[in-house]
């Protein structure tokens, strides 16, 4: 008989930790960097931090293949994104992460490691679709990529009780 009450406890708990859980897809979008430039260590950065925070809370994570705009979107989703929330939204996620990290274009520089100036984290409900919040990272100097990735992490944080407001 206690044996089946633990299992029904166990059960009603696991039921409640799905029910709170959502499924979210992320975009990172570059712009300021040459279209031919490689791989962006801060880029990686970021998208990793968005999977890994959002995973670690219990989330179901999935992301688009990073996008590189010549520009800083005008709006609040680029035209270049619409395919991928409309995908999104028809895969079951709730909701979808923009990133937009804002590079200096500077063709002198490496761009392989040359930090973001200002990042917009932008969350998006796929259905109906409607932004919900936007958040502004200004770039950090920091002492280490050890500490640039903590610092990322936080900012990351800041998202999570978001996805409740809907």
């Amino acid at each position: 008989m206690a044996f089946k009450k633990i299992a029904v406890l166990f059960l009603l708990a696991g039921l409640g930790v799905s029910l709170e859980a959502a499924a979210v897809s992320f975009l990172v979008v570059e712009t300021g960097l040459p279209p031919e430039a490689g791989v962006n260590t801060y880029s990686s950065l970021w998208e990793n931090s968005l999977l890994d925070v959002f995973f670690d809370a219990g989330h179901i994570v999935s992301n688009v293949p990073t996008l590189r705009l010549k520009n800083k979107p005008g709006g609040e989703l680029p035209d270049e994104a619409r395919d991928d929330i409309a995908e999104a939204a028809e895969g079951g996620m709730d909701f979808f992460i923009v990133a937009i990290l804002e590079y200096r274009s500077d063709s002198e520089t490496e761009t392989a490691d040359i930090k973001p100036r200002q990042v917009s984290l932008r969350i998006f409900t796929t259905s109906p679709y409607r932004m919900l919040f936007e958040q502004l990272c200004t770039e950090k100097t920091n002492s280490s990529m050890d500490d640039e990735f903590v610092w990322v992490k936080q900012e990351v944080r800041k998202l999570l009780p978001r996805l409740s407001d809907t």
